[in-house]
């Protein structure tokens, strides 16, 4: 029994260290989160003690948090925000599941399976409306080289799931029905595409893209 728990461990300790580190950060934000609530609580009962008619209109946008967070904490939440995107970018291409959709071909491009999925979900069309803002969140990462870039493109994806510009994405992912993958020895099998599968494919034609404007990063030297 003892070898067989020590034998599971050892085959799935990475995926075990990289759910335990997510655990610790989601902990952390919650309890940031939670401590910058009960501040503006705070803050908020005093402005209710305190508002006069000279006053009322700036205290009504403190109220309304037209002006908080400040930049401090707004910094802290978009550094927080990153570091998650990147730990969920790491999860996501170690996970083997990834590489049902994609083949190394120096890069890696989408396989068959994964072309499917981009197509349905109209992928390119999705890339070339936003394709502006997902430059420019690669070059604040300030990549040096077309790994970085490729890196990069699948942690700006996650990064951005939030906007509204992944809604019909999401809505897809909702409602599609699970695929049929063959694996290399043809053995077919049922795979519900997920958000982060979403993300993975996406992120391959959008190195492409973004190597494409900036070729220097294409240097093997």
């Amino acid at each position: 029994m003892i070898e067989f728990l020590l034998n599971w461990f050892g085959a799935n300790y990475p995926q075990l260290v990289g759910f335990l580190v997510l655990a610790i950060v989601f902990i952390a934000i919650g309890m940031f989160i939670s401590n910058v609530r009960n501040r503006f609580k705070k803050v908020e009962n005093t402005l209710d003690e305190l508002e006069c008619s000279s006053h009322a209109e700036d205290i009504q946008k403190f109220k309304s948090k037209e002006i908080l967070p400040c930049k401090e904490h707004s910094e802290i939440y978009h550094s927080i925000k990153e570091d998650l995107a990147r730990i969920e970018g790491i999860l996501t291409t170690r996970n083997p599941k990834m590489y049902k959709f994609s083949a190394k071909h120096s890069p890696r491009q989408l396989n068959e399976d994964g072309l499917k999925v981009f197509n349905e979900i109209k992928g390119q069309d999705f890339l070339n409306a936003n394709f502006p803002l997902f430059e420019a969140c690669i070059d604040k990462k300030q990549p040096k080289t077309a790994l970085d870039v490729e890196t990069y493109s699948l942690e700006v994806l996650i990064y951005n799931l939030n906007l509204d510009i992944f809604n019909s994405i999401k809505n897809w992912v909702y409602n599609s029905p699970a695929i049929e993958l063959e694996d290399k020895n043809g053995v077919k099998s049922e795979y519900s595409v997920t958000i982060s599968d979403v993300c993975f494919i996406l992120s391959l034609p959008l190195r492409n893209m973004y190597l494409d404007k900036h070729p220097e990063l294409k240097s093997e030297e």
